[in-house]
């Protein structure tokens, strides 16, 4: 049982608090098989909690959904088995007080303590999560990531390398792995990317194109962005700053991708009166993007695209890594790379109904 006497504090989450927190003392609840809870006590104490132990392989844990809640769909689960578990949604982890910044892709595959409890959001009524003891048998489909995370590194003497990082964001290669954005400590600079009408902490993109990063600062000062490839290897790969125009090539940075990839960073002023669209991400990840089938078609030389298999019937088009069509032309004549910003692209040959693609560079 937990002990309710003495200097303790007892909260589960509720989505449709003003505070989010409900505390025990309060207003007294049962403690439930797979939600979450914050303890704390002023003196060192053992749990015990006394009931079966669940014996079967899965649980699910259902989820509320209140459209009109402040926190609508936000759930405090808690692994409910006696081992470590794992959850078929993306999550957030909780730290000991409650203002938890690290968002785990399900794609991930990441093993939830005993005793553990994750933020897990519910997009409607009705819906689950599944807490499993075994690892889902998805390897070898995790295409990877990008972990971005940022930290202020003049704040109380820190440095870059010891500043404690205040928020994160995942651009995911992996369908399913989207995460709403839930800012947990509002005193933190928030990072987030934005799509449509909603921000997320993990937000899932194609393999080549761009994306939005937003940033909030909370106060005045100097910031550090890190950004890590997890289990995914890039041909290209660069940071724009917004506001001052400055484009960071991460590639020479970010090495590796299959596990021993260290973190480019790049640091930078912010104020809190700068506006929330500071970055973007422009990127394109090795391997096969758009339909990458087989051997070049083209080549550059002296400044023009030249098609070596050229044929009067066919067209080539030249695509940013937004997806827009910059040139579609004829292929019967070169086409002169002058102009054009410097990048990666994608060509697609077209013949009737056979369409070939290839990455190219344009320096």
């Amino acid at each position: 049982m937990i002990p309710t006497t003495g200097t303790y504090d007892l909260y589960r989450f509720d989505q449709t608090e003003n505070a989010e927190w409900r505390n025990y003392k309060a207003n007294n609840f049962n403690l439930v098989n797979g939600q979450g809870y914050l303890y704390a006590n002023a003196e060192e104490v053992n749990l015990i909690f006394k009931d079966t132990f669940n014996e079967d392989e899965t649980k699910n844990v259902e989820l509320v959904y209140d459209a009109n809640a402040s926190f609508a769909g936000w759930n405090l689960v808690g692994n409910p088995f006696p081992v470590s578990a794992y959850a078929n949604k993306s999550y957030y982890t909780m730290n000991e007080d409650g203002s938890a910044i690290e968002p785990v892709a399900v794609s991930m595959e990441t093993a939830i303590p005993a005793c553990t409890g994750v933020m897990v959001k519910a997009e409607n009524t009705g819906e689950s999560v599944t807490f499993s003891k075994t690892a889902p048998e998805t390897q070898g489909q995790n295409n990877g990531s990008l972990q971005i995370a940022v930290a202020q590194t003049n704040t109380r003497g820190a440095s870059t390398s010891s500043a404690a990082v205040l928020d994160k964001a995942i651009v995911s290669f992996n369908e399913g792995d989207e995460l709403g954005k839930f800012v947990f400590n509002k005193d933190n600079a928030k990072l987030y990317i934005p799509q449509g009408n909603e921000d997320y902490a993990i937000a899932c993109a194609e393999k080549q194109g761009e994306m939005p990063l937003n940033f909030e600062a909370t106060e005045n000062g100097e910031y550090t962005i890190s950004i890590k490839a997890e289990n995914a290897e890039f041909d290209y790969l660069h940071l724009i700053d917004n506001l001052t125009g400055t484009d960071i090539d991460l590639l020479p940075l970010c090495k590796g991708g299959k596990g021993d990839s260290q973190p480019a960073t790049y640091t930078f002023t912010a104020k809190t009166t700068d506006y929330a669209s500071r970055f973007r991400l422009v990127f394109s990840v090795s391997g096969d993007a758009d339909g990458d089938d087989g051997a070049p078609f083209a080549f550059i030389s002296n400044g023009s695209i030249i098609v070596s298999d050229a044929n009067a019937d066919a067209t080539l088009q030249i695509v940013d890594m937004a997806g827009h069509i910059i040139v579609s032309a004829d292929v019967a004549r070169n086409i002169s790379t002058n102009g054009m910003t410097q990048g990666v692209y994608v060509l697609r040959l077209i013949k009737g109904d056979e369409v070939k693609t290839q990455r190219i560079v344009i320096e």
